[in-house]
């Protein structure tokens, strides 16, 4: 008998408030007049080779997807936001252990998926990407008692360490002192260096994040100890240097945006006044999450690193090379300072 998919248990949203589910009516969606839109497939205006890997999805069998289940045979979730829930399952023909993400139904919501399945699988191999292994139909029936579409998109489970069944995002992962139990400022450098590297690994290949924040961060530890990071949400990802606005005029007033913008703190202002799409919106993000880090590692150059990531005017915000190049000197730094707080404590 298949788990059944538990959907009773309410949690607190770790997504981007409601009102920005209207944003995935123009996510990777390059907007033409007021009654028609180009879509990916159309559009002349991206790159020929991007525009054909991002029209490639692969697709998994029923038969291929084992969701886990506990004593009372539901679903084993591991993650629930406003557009969707994760379950863990393996993955039969290779025995991995795999994150199977059921979205919510509603009008838009199998462009969604498919949206996001393309990113996916586009992106497949980069460092900061899950690896991707398809997407799979459930079939009508097997939903019929839940609000979940019939689609779902199968990506690597990402474990705190190799082996675990446990998972952690940077909020939870901040919290748990067992967790970060040892971790110096070098480590959280180190963290940051290669969110950084990944982050310009992607846009190199021509596409934005948008939701870079806390929750869709996860961290993984290695056998040293070592943090690392992944990023697991592309539900909102953008293809770069469109001029279209991210959030359009057409769907958005500027007094919702008033209302949305307290609660997405980590998005750039911007956004906020119809601008757009461009790496900046990434970098003002990341330097949120500078911020945090900041104050756990207890770095000053980070700090200001992160204040300057999250200048207001986008024109001001570093580049990512120079974003590396800065973390690099900071780690240079720290390495000096370590090195000569042990030769004063054995001289």
């Amino acid at each position: 008998m298949a788990p059944q998919l538990n959907v009773a248990d309410k949690q607190e949203s770790v997504r981007t408030p409601e009102l920005l589910r209207s944003v995935g009516n123009v996510r990777l969606e390059l907007r033409g007049d007021a009654d028609k839109s180009q879509t990916l497939e159309n559009s002349k205006s991206i790159r020929p080779n991007l525009k054909v890997k991002l029209s490639q999805i692969r697709h998994c069998s029923i038969k291929d997807i084992k969701l886990d289940s506990g004593p009372d045979d539901r679903a084993t979730r591991i993650g629930m936001g406003d557009f969707g829930t994760v379950f863990r399952a393996t993955h039969v023909p290779s025995g991995d252990r795999v994150a199977v993400k059921f979205f919510k139904r509603d009008e838009n919501t199998r462009r969604d998926i498919l949206v996001e399945a393309r990113v996916l699988e586009y992106l497949n191999g980069a460092k900061l990407s899950p690896k991707f292994y398809g997407v799979v139909n459930y079939g009508e029936a097997a939903v019929a008692e839940t609000e979940f579409s019939p689609l779902a998109v199968v990506t690597e489970f990402v474990s705190i360490r190799q082996k675990s069944r446990l998972s952690f995002h940077y909020e939870e992962f901040r919290k748990f002192r067992s967790t970060r139990r040892h971790l110096t400022a070098t480590d959280w450098l180190r963290f940051g260096m290669e969110l950084a590297e990944g982050l310009q690994e992607i846009h190199e290949m021509g596409i934005g994040i948008f939701d870079i924040k806390h929750e869709n961060i996860m961290v993984q530890r290695d056998s040293k100890g070592r943090i690392h990071p992944r990023i697991v949400d592309f539900g909102a990802a953008f293809l770069l240097n469109d001029d279209k606005p991210y959030l359009s005029p057409n769907k958005f007033t500027l007094e919702m945006l008033k209302q949305l913008r307290p609660m997405s703190e980590q998005l750039a202002p911007e956004i906020f006044e119809f601008a757009s799409r461009s790496a900046a919106l990434d970098v003002y993000s990341l330097g949120f999450v500078f911020g945090d880090m900041a104050r756990r590692a207890k770095v000053l150059g980070l700090r200001d690193l992160a204040a300057h990531c999250m200048a207001d005017d986008p024109t001001r915000r570093p580049c990512l090379p120079d974003v590396i190049g800065h973390l690099k000197r900071l780690l240079k730094e720290e390495k000096q300072r370590r090195l000569a707080t042990f030769h004063r404590s054995v001289a």
